[in-house]
């Protein structure tokens, strides 16, 4: 039976009860002679009133226990199934920047094979080819510089994770492999299709190299968000035990 029901029905049983004695104990005292064993049956009936407030209040008190505290806590008086446990709210912001920090560093990593291989070694092309060659030469060293300045800036963010004992593994490869994807497929979709800043490779059917493109970005992607779940499920393992 739901508590709020017992505390409705005891609560005012108690409060009857209370009023009955009281009158009762009053008219006993407006009598003219009272005996003494009147009064003491009054007396023992005063007695009785803290015993009946007791048993009409107590399942309030324990009612209120199990209620919900003011700082969003709450007692479980009985749970058939425990409840999931749930990372704290400081292991799921170094989590969030592990994964951060690994996609800072899986785009400035592409970013640097892409102009290295790519615009130098196999002169496929320009980051940007609208215009003359040498304004190709000088997009090329604004994205090399990009590229440098990408993944420097997380290899400092790495070590001060490392510094800080902070460093989770797994989120932060899987955060790598979803930077590497979600670059290199920025860069098939937007710049070398809706943008037209340049193309993979001149002079060829483009079918087959964007097809590879853009399939390769799509696997580094899924690689990394399985990653991501792993590293997640097997924190939650350990946070579980850990309550245990």
């Amino acid at each position: 039976m739901p508590m709020p029901f017992l505390v409705g029905v005891l609560v005012p049983l108690g409060l009857v009860q209370q009023s009955s004695l009281v009158a009762k104990i009053r008219a006993d005292a407006g009598s003219a002679a009272p005996s003494r064993d009147a009064s003491h049956t009054r007396g023992s009936e005063l007695s009785r009133l803290p015993k009946v407030v007791d048993v009409a209040v107590r399942p309030l008190a324990r009612w209120k226990a199990s209620a919900p505290s003011d700082d969003g806590e709450k007692t479980i008086a009985s749970s058939a199934r425990p409840p999931e446990p749930a990372l704290p709210d400081g292991a799921a912001r170094l989590q969030r920047r592990n994964v951060l920090v690994g996609v800072l560093f899986g785009c400035g990593i592409i970013a640097f094979v892409d102009e290295a291989v790519f615009h130098q070694l196999l002169h496929w092309h320009h980051f940007y080819d609208r215009s003359t060659p040498a304004v190709g030469l000088v997009s090329d060293g604004v994205f090399h510089a990009f590229s440098w300045f990408a993944t420097v800036a997380s290899l400092f963010l790495f070590a001060d994770l490392r510094r800080r004992n902070a460093l989770r593994g797994g989120h932060w490869l899987g955060g790598i492999l979803v930077g590497v994807g979600a670059f290199q497929l920025f860069d098939g979709l937007v710049q070398h299709k809706l943008l037209g800043l340049h193309e993979i490779r001149y002079g060829v059917e483009l079918l087959p190299y964007d097809l590879l493109w853009n399939g390769a970005a799509v696997a580094f992607l899924a690689a990394g968000f399985l990653v991501l779940l792993r590293a997640r499920r097997r924190d939650g393992g350990l946070a579980h035990r850990a309550d245990d």
